[in-house]
């Protein structure tokens, strides 16, 4: 028997606010200075996450998400905590970098007039790293196949016996005794699966 928690909506969310300001300064007929900021603020998703804490051996949640856990979730086999619990960011699981100023500078120089100009650049630049927070995942959501279950019976063959039934059933099926309109029917191809016994 096979149970599958049931589907869970996953609806995370991500804002990213980025503001900058820039000018050019003309300092002399031949050098022209590009001086600009930008300010980047990118908060973590926010939604169903969860993550693994190594030092207390918790999987944590963002805060008002202990109702979504699935009830298929094995008891006992690992503590659940929310992010207040856990000294986490209460929505995000992970703190947001708040400190993303990035500088820039530009040159503009004419060193022989006005059919030669060498432009030179500095910025700082950040991107969004990915930290691994599961989205929607465990303890959300469970599958236990039957095949993982203790104590069930199974049904095993051979792998020699299935291989040498995938044999007789290849040749029954070789592609040069078909006809040319059929050589392009995919299911001519397809191995049947024969019940188990």
């Amino acid at each position: 028997m096979d149970r599958q928690s049931p589907p869970v909506f996953d609806e995370t969310i991500r804002k990213n606010y980025a503001f900058f300001v820039n000018d050019d300064f003309k300092v002399t007929p031949r050098l022209t200075v590009n001086l600009g900021l930008r300010y980047e603020y990118h908060p973590y998703w926010n939604g169903i996450l969860s993550v693994f804490d190594i030092k207390s051996g918790k999987i944590v949640v963002p805060d008002g998400y202990l109702s979504k856990v699935s009830p298929l979730y094995p008891k006992n086999f690992v503590d659940i905590v929310t992010a207040g619990q856990a000294g986490y960011a209460s929505k995000t699981l992970l703190p947001t970098d708040k400190n993303n100023f990035a500088p820039r500078v530009g040159l503009a120089y004419r060193p022989w007039g006005n059919n030669t100009v060498i432009r030179t650049g500095f910025g700082i630049f950040y991107d969004n790293l990915v930290y691994k927070v599961d989205n929607a995942g465990s303890p959300y959501t469970v599958s236990e196949p039957s095949f993982t279950q203790p104590g069930q019976q199974s049904n095993r063959r051979s792998a020699a016996g299935v291989s040498a039934r995938r044999q007789r059933s290849c040749q029954r099926e070789s592609p040069d005794r078909h006809t040319q309109s059929d050589r392009h029917d995919p299911s001519k191809y397809l191995f049947q699966s024969e019940p188990l016994e």
